[in-house]
């Protein structure tokens, strides 16, 4: 590449190519967190914020809880953009197709599952954007960041990448 055409590059130029990686934000979970009710509330420890450089920004959320249920009620984890729900599921019944989530009983004692997703959002904003996940279950008590014996605690995270649009 010649000097003149570097010049000429968006990267020299302070404008990322589409799909660069503009800045990636990220937070990791320890402790646990338990709900009994069947209303939505937010997993505490699991809320990234995050600003975008420009509205044609696209904001690409990866997730990854270690959840279980005593008693294997129906359970919902549910990703929301400030106070608007972008993805949500509940065991056996997507509802926006990101993901699902469940917890599995073996011998009557709940194991820890794993549930991972990734959701590609355009919230078509430049000012500050907060990611949240929340929680619920129809039965028994859903935990999350905790072990099937609970002595040790699990990861959990959410990660916050701007993707140039």
């Amino acid at each position: 590449m010649t000097v003149a055409s570097m010049k000429q590059s968006s990267i020299l130029q302070g404008v990322a190519p589409k799909g660069s990686v503009l800045q990636v934000v990220s937070t990791t979970k320890l402790d646990s967190s338990t709900t009994t009710s069947g209303t939505l509330s937010d997993i505490s420890g699991l809320t990234l914020a995050i600003t975008p450089a420009t509205t044609s920004s696209k904001v690409m959320v990866f997730v990854s809880l270690a959840a279980r249920n005593n008693t294997g009620g129906r359970d919902k984890i549910q990703l929301v953009r400030d106070s608007t729900s972008i993805a949500t599921s509940t065991a056996g019944s997507d509802t926006n197709g990101s993901f699902t989530s469940a917890t599995q009983q073996f011998g009557g004692t709940s194991t820890v599952l794993p549930i991972s997703f990734n959701h590609l959002d355009s919230p078509s904003s430049s000012t500050e954007i907060t990611y949240r996940l929340q929680f619920s279950t129809t039965a028994g008590t859903l935990v999350v960041g905790e072990s099937d014996n609970g002595l040790y605690g699990q990861v959990s995270s959410i990660t916050l990448m701007e993707v140039a649009g």
